[in-house]
């Protein structure tokens, strides 16, 4: 994505010729425990465009830069979005009308203070996700066959 984000503000910058950054920070991954946190990540996404001091927008399905409508089923969904796995982390039947809820009624706290900490880890999970992680890595390369 560094590399993407680099190319492409090369080339924006020699066709409008101009120069500088085109986006804010650098590029950051974080590692997400799916189980426990991803359903969190993808609402705190979704609720990006209303979380800011001034909202772009007043109705979430509404804002053209977000999957958000797609995965409420308000517009066509495009084949390259994929919405099963954070509808199976919900559980529930309705899917589209859950997410929907889950969406609008707010951010988790404690995701919220995870994207908003001046340093971003690189790592979002419970304590035990987090060791293994630790573990994973520690490990030689040799190991790491052994065990996948």
């Amino acid at each position: 994505m560094k590399h993407i984000n680099g190319l492409y503000t090369q080339y924006f910058n020699r066709a409008h010729n101009t120069d500088g950054a085109l986006f804010r920070g650098r590029y950051k991954a974080v590692l997400v425990d799916a189980g426990n946190y991803l359903l969190h990540v993808s609402r705190y996404i979704h609720r990006n465009p209303i979380e800011t001091s001034t909202p772009m927008v007043d109705d979430l399905a509404k804002y053209t830069w977000s999957s958000y409508s797609a995965f409420i089923k308000r517009v066509a969904i495009p084949k390259w979005l994929v919405r099963d796995f954070i509808f199976s982390l919900q559980g529930k039947k309705r899917k589209y009308a859950a997410y929907q809820q889950f969406v609008e009624f707010e951010n988790n706290k404690e995701i919220s203070a995870f994207y908003s900490a001046k340093k971003l880890l690189s790592v979002l999970g419970c304590e035990d996700f987090i060791e293994n992680i630790k573990d994973y890595i520690a490990k030689s390369d040799s190991e790491r066959k052994l065990v996948s």
